[in-house]
């Protein structure tokens, strides 16, 4: 049975949406969340020129291919299903909008496998649209990667900071995000070299391994 539904109109209706990718790092902040809900125990995140080409993959529970092209419709979710799920959240994300959303303004590459597949998918993503899918060699999870973001929105990319304020930023979300989930294991890379790592042996080896 498929995770990720589409949501029915009443339910939608009763969700307000807002804008999901405003910057990089509201994107980088999306796409942890989900590997988090995922189950994921290792997140890894690697970003080149300022936020707007990236890669995260995750050890997530993944998604079969029939929940791949889901993904990224408006209002997919695997997490809610009717009006009374939203007062009853226990995950990070849960309106499904946060992939469409990337997915309709970047050229996008998603690979995943669950642990009963014996192949993995990979899908390619450009502007919204799947140009591309088909089975993949791979380990259970997720892995998805940005290029060119905001490439079709050129008034988006003009309102983005410098590289440097955008990597301090996309530094304090993985940081907090790393803080806050302490038996998980993140690593982060910026323009090829390691910014943050931890091992996922709770808070007091994560502060050390931070802050030093």
């Amino acid at each position: 049975m498929n995770r990720i539904r589409i949501l029915d109109e009443s339910v939608s209706n009763a969700i307000a949406a807002g804008e999901v990718v405003e910057n990089p790092t509201s994107m980088i902040k999306e796409l942890i969340e989900n590997s988090l809900d995922a189950g994921s125990k290792e997140i890894k995140l690697e970003v080149w020129n300022g936020g707007l080409d990236i890669s995260i993959s995750d050890s997530g529970c993944g998604m079969s291919k029939e929940d791949l092209l889901l993904s990224i419709e408006r209002h997919a979710t695997s997490k809610i299903l009717t009006k009374e799920d939203l007062f009853n959240i226990r995950t990070y994300g849960f309106r499904g909008e946060a992939l469409s959303s990337i997915a309709s303004v970047s050229k996008m590459i998603l690979s995943s496998r669950t642990e009963d597949m014996q192949n993995g998918t990979q899908m390619n993503v450009l502007g919204g649209k799947v140009t591309n899918l088909k089975d993949t060699q791979r380990n259970v999870g997720t892995q998805i990667e940005i290029k060119d973001l905001f490439y079709n929105t050129p008034a988006r990319k003009k309102f983005l900071r410098k590289e440097n304020t955008e990597y301090l930023n996309i530094k304090d979300v993985f940081l907090r995000e790393a803080l806050a989930n302490p038996n998980v294991k993140f690593i982060l890379n910026i323009e090829g070299k390691e910014s943050i790592k931890t091992s996922g042996n709770g808070i007091e080896n994560a502060i050390l391994e931070i802050f030093g």
